[in-house]
């Protein structure tokens, strides 16, 4: 929409202004849009039929694939976006796309060098589908405050400079896509970094497996604020139409709207209040912020280690108290963090001689997704195909439930590499079995108490980026968050 009234205020600024003439510069104002068409011509590339690859993952999330030639600009930095759309047999349609580009604004997960790029998209009212020929603009490369890159045909990690010491990424649900290819950059560059994702579905975790070569269990907290069970009337989701991904329809005006949603610069802005609100699923991918003081933290150190004597079979049971469990937006006065108490009452009835498990809400029960006996074979293989590829990529230790709680354990890791959810007995570097709060800490350096190479880093809902945003502020850290630029 916005390109479209640019047009119009240049015109009828030449026919308003008064007394003077407004020619030259509307010759000016309409030169640099033409240019900016011809750019955008420049940089886009039509797709043949079967070279734009659509997988279904999970009733939220698709991956798309399609060869490099369909690049026209290489990008020069990871995270780099490209901007899609339908092909029309119309020259008039494909004339006026370039003139008011109603292009889809997607991440690239992949760097040039690899064989196919790819992209990790949340479905929505734009239809994708498997042959079918598209239009691809781009690549258009992000504004990294904190990775430098020089200007080269030929993109090369060891080229890039990259200005940070530690990386903590929050993203929520399809902004998985930012946060891999920085990852797989500070991991060339032996930065540590922590991504903390938080989803609505287990199921989306399955994206995972395109990208199992460069995921490491101790880059990856996930958070899942979805229930641990599929429940059977979701089977009519829009994916379950067909294999070969069909996006569900919506109408010609509604997906244009979706169009100017996405392409929102920068991508989370404080200004896009008028914009059509996230869905569900985003508005529950969320971060909740906790101010710990030293007694409240050292009050949670105490009972770090008490969830491990939870018999790791009754998991489960822990969906049945859902409304027992204080829930993390009530948490007010800075971030008090409030206590509860699970009982074995609370749990079942049969487990009366269960024992009381004191619990402080800034640690995170793990999430376990199970299946009832009555379930279909699609809910039972989705749940296998979880545990499967989270324990080949080792990951299994690393899925919590709920949201996460941002608070001095993931500042202590900024600042020394400390545990941020401590999930029981661990090892130390002796190979020891010793409670994680146990473990040494880093010695902190002047440097990093300075924070000037630490950053903070956010993509995804609105709501999660101004959390994380808030959060980093707070702390004194550096933040950043994804924006699409063209």
């Amino acid at each position: 929409m916005h390109y479209l009234w640019t047009w119009t205020i240049v015109v009828c600024l030449q026919f308003h202004i008064r007394p003077s003439p407004f020619t030259f510069y509307t010759l000016a104002n309409v030169s640099i849009l033409v240019g900016q068409i011809a750019y955008r011509v420049c940089l886009t590339r039509v797709s043949n039929k079967g070279e734009v690859k659509v997988f279904d993952v999970s009733p939220n999330i698709a991956m798309i694939e399609f060869p490099n030639s369909l690049i026209a600009k290489t990008a020069t930095a990871p995270g780099a976006h490209i901007r899609l759309t339908n092909y029309s047999s119309s020259f008039i349609v494909r004339a006026f796309k370039q003139l008011i580009p109603n292009y889809h604004p997607y991440t690239l997960v992949s760097f040039p060098t690899d064989k196919y790029q790819r992209l990790i998209i949340r479905k929505s009212n734009f239809k994708l589908y498997n042959m079918r020929r598209y239009m691809i603009a781009g690549s258009y490369d992000p504004h990294l405050l904190f990775i430098g890159s020089k200007s080269s045909q030929n993109f090369s990690l060891s080229k890039l400079s990259v200005n940070a010491k530690r990386l903590l990424i929050v993203i929520g649900g399809s902004a998985i896509s930012f946060a891999l290819p920085i990852l797989r950059v500070m991991n060339y560059h032996g930065i540590p970094t922590k991504i903390v994702w938080v989803i609505k579905d287990f199921r989306d975790v399955l994206v995972l497996r395109y990208f199992d070569g460069f995921i490491h269990g101790d880059d990856f907290e996930i958070f899942i604020t979805g229930d641990s069970t599929i429940k059977e009337q979701a089977k009519t989701l829009r994916n379950a139409i067909s294999c070969a991904s069909n996006f569900s329809k919506k109408s010609r005006i509604s997906s244009h709207f979706d169009i100017e949603h996405d392409e929102t610069s920068p991508l989370l802005s404080d200004n896009n209040e008028s914009q059509i609100p996230l869905n569900l699923e985003n508005q529950i991918e969320n971060v909740d912020i906790s101010m710990n003081s030293d007694d409240e933290e050292e009050q949670d150190s105490d009972s770090d280690c008490t969830h491990n004597g939870i018999n790791h079979s009754r998991y489960e049971d822990f969906n049945d108290v859902d409304d027992i469990l204080v829930d993390s937006s009530d948490i007010e006065d800075g971030g008090s963090v409030r206590e509860f108490e699970i009982t074995g009452d609370s749990l079942s009835p049969q487990n009366t001689t269960s024992r009381n498990v004191s619990r402080k809400s800034s640690v995170n029960e793990p999430f376990v997704p199970y299946f009832e006996q009555s379930s279909s074979d699609q809910t039972k293989s989705w749940v296998q195909q979880f545990k499967s590829l989270t324990r080949r990529l080792n990951l299994e230790n690393k899925i919590y439930k709920g949201r996460p709680k941002l608070n001095h354990r993931y500042y202590n890791w900024c600042i020394n590499e400390g545990f941020t959810q401590c999930s029981g007995p661990t090892e130390d570097e002796n190979h020891n079995l010793i409670c994680c709060r146990d473990l040494p800490r880093n010695k902190v350096v002047q440097e990093d108490l300075n924070a000037e190479k630490i950053w903070v880093i956010s993509a995804g809902p609105k709501p999660l980026v101004e959390n994380v945003k808030l959060w980093a502020t707070e702390y004194g850290l550096k933040f950043h968050e994804e924006a699409f630029y063209s």
